[in-house]
This record gives structure tokens, C-alpha cells and sequence, in this order.
């Protein structure tokens, strides 16, 4: 997540002589240094951590040691939070839910990889009945990290993943969801690795925080998500929460976590151990809390924050088979026994699976599967389209009558040519024959044209073009009675593209790039991800 708590693990020699002098003086009245025991129910639990196999104590005791006050740095607000910004956010809403006597709005958000800044470094209890104590190894991702190999990061043993949903832009002030949110969440539980999610906050009151909360769960709705949904907030000081205090977070943290557990999840806190210790008031928020605290030769040298925690993210260097660079990796004191079912009641099927639609005929119907983003899918039926595709048959048509046959059900028709209207008259026939012959083909053309004119078309389909992508087909008719025929155009059907899916990550130095695929054709198109500015780091 962002600005991490790194304390130094090492005092002065100074201070460090005092504290010798003052445990000499006291060594009588004390049996060991005061120690405080976080209570973590089990045994010790082996587990791999880098490629190392370390021993992970379920009991842990942590030295009580005076909080670290982290300064604070008084910023302007950002200029780009204009009353048009918010305006413009107000109209950019989807529906709206209901909470506790208040309407609640659910946001149009953009997928995107903007604005919650850096690279990410994350840092009570509601149990579900299948919650089982013990310790637990897992990674929490974003964007940041790329597309992951999850069967890779499930075969070096991880138990869990804290996904990344979402977050509020820090200068905008409007709701996005993550870029990789869709392929992490959909890999991790493919390859059965349990999930949680966090999103990441710039709420600047209770409401913006219960709107997060609210999209957030609309987000997840449809997935299986066992570990906790987390709110994280970390901006303090800067941008658009330069004058957001400790009591208005904590107020925006339990607006978030008490909407989470309406819902049916398992809401948990995450901060940092300078901003749980001086800024938050964790006494007011009686959920799980995941800790971000990095010490050295971690996870052997524990923190020595003096509270409770459920979750302890004790680096963000760390390195796990099938994810690229850096990943922030956590120790959870928890964990399930079985995976969660999604919270929707009704599957809502909006996919269609690649290579399932079989198109319908004149007379048979066609089908095709679609997916519920849970993961359930359906096949639906493709009504016949009544339209045959009419071809004539040439060797067994004659001057007076046509076969036709359908290319697609074989079925036949004919239809009936009426002769030309000749008299055997030659060149050379006398004026009477000639003057006969006119007034014969005027009556006869008077009778053709009045009967021409009171015919009624009925056009039957005979060939067709489906259209493609990125070219339109195409319908041609002809008339059952006559020959006339006409042509209809079928719109192009454009190109469905996946969500994007970055390539290179951008940095500093270089822009990235990040290319999305048509669930249709297979085209794929890319795209170049802005440098990150030096604050994104």
C-alpha cells in the first residue's frame, strides 16, 4: 500500500547505556524486561517465506516500547479539487442504496491505475464460524504488481491474497477501479488461494467513506471473498486530505468497516504503526486490524508495536514465484477452514464465453454459454431465424419455372416465369401485321404494367454476410413472385476488448505499456501507461 512505517530498530549507545543502568537498578524487583503477549491461540507453525523455510511462533511477545510520533506536515489543499470536480462526480452515479436511513451513492467507476500514487505497502473481530487460529502466509497486490502467475504463487505455498479492488484519486476525488483487480481476483481463486480485499481511501467525511464502502461491495458481490475487506487510508497531510485529522479518519474508517460487516463480510483496518499509534483512535474500531510495520530480519524480529493485531505485513521487498519485482508479503494469525460463498442472490449472466455461440438456422435453433463474473455459467437458446437462404438450382430450372433451394435446410421452392409476349411476327410482316402487333403489345403491356402494379413483394432471404469486428455484412433478399431483390446492411460489430492487462509497468524513468484482446477476433492493441511522477514511487 503506501507510506510504510520504518522505524529504526536501533537506539544510541547513549540511550542504549541508560536503559542498561536503569535495568541494573531494578534487576531485584523484576524477573525479565516488561513484555506484552499478543495472544495467538496454537502452536508453532513451519512456513516458507522467500524461498526460506522460517518458524512462524503463534505465540508472539513483543518488548512494550514508547510510540513513535511521526511529524506532521501541513500541505495545501490540491488545486485541482474545484467545485466543477465535484459536480461533475455528483452526476457520475450508477444507483443508489439505502444504509441506516441514508441514500448511499454506488459511482460509474473507471477501471484504472491512477491516482491512489505509490507503490503499494499495506499495513475487535466479527468470526466467521469456519475461522481457525494458526498463522497463515500471504501477498497483498495491485496493478503495481503486473499480471501474476497465481498457480505459480499457489505452488510456493501461499495461503491468501488481499487484493486490490479500488481506491479513491487522491486529486480527482473519483472512485476507480484497479486495472488488474478482475485477472488477480479471478487467478487466486481459480488456483485456490482465499481471498480478501482492500481498497484504498481519500474520503473526506463519513459519506464519502460509506459511498467507497458501497462500491466496494458491489464490486465483490459476485466473488468469493473469505479473508476480510479492509479499509486503508494513508494520506494523510497531503493533497486532497491536507486537513483530514485522526478523529475525522477514524470516523471515515468505522462508516467503511460497519457498512462492510452489514453486508455479511469481515470488515479489518489497516495502517501503519505511527498512524495506528498517533493518529488513528483504534478503541473506536472493534474489528480485525492488519498492521504494517518492517523490521529488520523480519518476520524473526517482530514489531514492537505495544497493541493487538490480527495481520502483520512485515515487508514490501519481498519476492514470491509468478509475481515480478517486489510484493508486499503478511503473516495473518487467522484463518479458514472452507472458502466463502459469494453475496449475490441472482446470477447476473453478462459474459459470453469465447467460442461457445453456435448461430441459429432457418429452422434450428442455435445456442450459446454465458458467465456470471462468480464464475457460474448458463446456456441460453438462439431462436431459429425463420429465414431461409434461397439458392437457385440451375439444372433443374427451365424457361417456365425456377427451383430454388435452401442452402442451409434443403428445403425447395419454385417459381413460375411467364413468357415473353411475342406473336411470330418477322421483319418484313405488312404495315397491318406490324400496326396489329403494335396494338397487340400495347394492350399486352397495359395488362403487364396494371398487374406489376398491384403485385406485392414478398422478399425471402438468399444469401447472407455475417458481420465481423471490423467489417459489416450483409442480407440479400428476392422476392418470391418476381425477380426483384434487394440488399441490407448488418452494422459491423466492433471489437469486445478485455480489460487491460499491463505489460511493463511504468516507472519513473519510462512509460509503461498495457494491451487488452478482443473476446472475439483475438486482436490485440496497446496502449503506453504514463511515467509515474516522483511522488508514485
Amino acid at each position: 500500500m503506501a507510506r510504510h512505517s520504518k522505524e529504526p530498530e536501533e537506539v544510541s549507545k547513549g540511550v542504549l547505556a541508560l536503559i542498561i543502568i536503569t535495568g541494573l537498578v531494578l534487576v531485584v524487583g523484576l524477573s525479565a524486561l516488561t513484555t506484552k503477549i499478543i495472544s495467538r491461540a496454537g502452536t508453532k507453525t513451519s512456513t516458507t517465506i522467500t524461498g526460506e523455510v522460517k518458524t512462524i511462533s503463534a505465540n508472539i511477545e513483543e518488548t512494550i516500547v514508547d510510540p513513535v510520533v511521526e511529524q506532521k506536515v501541513s500541505v495545501k489543499q490540491d488545486p485541482e479539487i474545484t467545485a466543477k470536480m465535484l459536480e461533475i462526480a455528483k452526476q457520475n452515479v450508477e444507483k443508489e442504496v439505502e444504509y441506516k436511513d441514508k441514500k448511499i451513492k454506488i459511482v460509474k467507476a473507471k477501471v484504472s491505475d491512477e491516482e491512489d500514487g505509490k507503490v503499494q505497502d499495506k499495513g475487535g473481530d466479527h468470526v466467521s464460524e469456519f475461522e481457525v487460529v494458526g498463522a497463515y502466509k500471504g501477498i497483498d497486490v495491485s496493478h503495481h504488481n503486473g499480471t501474476i502467475n497465481w498457480a505459480a504463487v499457489k505452488a510456493a505455498g501461499y495461503d491468501f491474497a488481499i487484493i486490490k479492488v479500488g481506491g479513491r484519486g487522491y486529486g480527482s476525488g473519483a472512485i476507480y477501479q484497479d486495472t488488474q483487480f478482475k485477472n488477480n481476483i479471478n487467478g487466486a481463486t481459480a488456483n485456490g488461494i482465499k481471498v480478501g480485499i482492500y481498497f484504498y481511501s481519500a474520503a473526506l467525511n463519513e459519506q464519502e467513506a460509506l459511498e467507497e464502502a458501497a462500491w466496494t461491495c458491489e464490486q465483490i458481490k459476485y466473488y468469493r471473498i473469505t479473508y476480510p475487506v479492509v479499509y486503508d487510508f494513508e494520506e494523510f497531510g497531503v493533497h486532497r486530505n491536507a486537513g483530514t485529522t485522526g478523529a475525522q479518519a477514524t470516523a471515515n474508517a468505522k462508516a467503511f468497516l460497519d457498512y462492510v460487516a452489514s453486508k455479511g463480510y469481515q470488515p479489518m483496518m489497516y495502517a501503519n504503526k505511527s498512524d495506528i499509534t498517533s493518529r488513528f483512535n483504534k478503541g473506536q474500531l472493534p474489528y480485525k486490524f492488519w498492521l504494517a510495520h518492517y523490521t529488520r530480519n523480519a518476520p524473526d524480529n517482530k514489531s514492537d508495536y505495544s497493541g493487538s493485531y490480527q495481520m502483520w505485513q512485515f515487508t514490501s521487498a519481498g519476492t514470491v514465484p509468478g509475481v515480478g519485482g517486489r510484493v508486499d508479503l503478511n503473516i495473518a494469525y487467522f484463518g479458514y477452514s472452507q472458502t466463502a460463498d459469494s453475496k449475490h442472490t441472482e446470477h447476473d449472466y453478462i459474459e459470453e464465453v469465447k467460442n461457445t455461440r453456435i448461430e441459429p438456422t432457418c429452422t434450428k435453433p442455435g445456442k450459446v454459454v454465458k458467465r456470471c463474473p462468480c464464475g457460474e455459467t448458463k446456456e441460453f437458446v438462439l431462436e431459429a431465424t425463420g429465414e431461409h437462404k434461397w439458392e437457385k438450382v440451375e439444372d433443374m430450372s427451365t424457361d417456365t419455372e425456377i427451383l430454388y433451394k435452401c442452402a442451409t435446410c434443403d428445403k425447395t421452392k419454385t417459381e413460375k416465369v411467364t413468357p415473353s409476349n411475342t406473336t411470330g411476327n418477322t421483319t418484313g410482316n405488312t404495315t397491318g401485321n406490324t400496326t396489329n402487333n403494335t396494338t397487340n403489345n400495347t394492350a399486352n403491356n397495359t395488362t403487364n404494367s396494371s398487374s406489376e402494379d398491384n403485385h406485392v413483394h414478398n422478399y425471402v432471404e438468399i444469401d447472407r454476410k455475417e458481420p465481423t469486428c471490423t467489417e459489416p455484412g450483409q442480407i440479400v433478399r428476392k422476392c418470391d413472385g418476381c425477380d426483384d431483390t434487394k440488399t441490407e446492411t448488418i452494422a459491423k460489430l466492433g471489437h469486445s476488448w478485455s480489460e487491460w492487462v499491463t505489460v511493463t509497468p511504468a516507472t519513473t524513468e519510462a512509460p509503461g505499456v498495457k494491451k487488452h484482446t478482443c473476446s472475439v477476433c483475438g486482436a490485440e492493441e496497446n496502449d503506453s501507461i504514463p511515467k509515474l511522477e516522483a511522488e508514485q514511487q
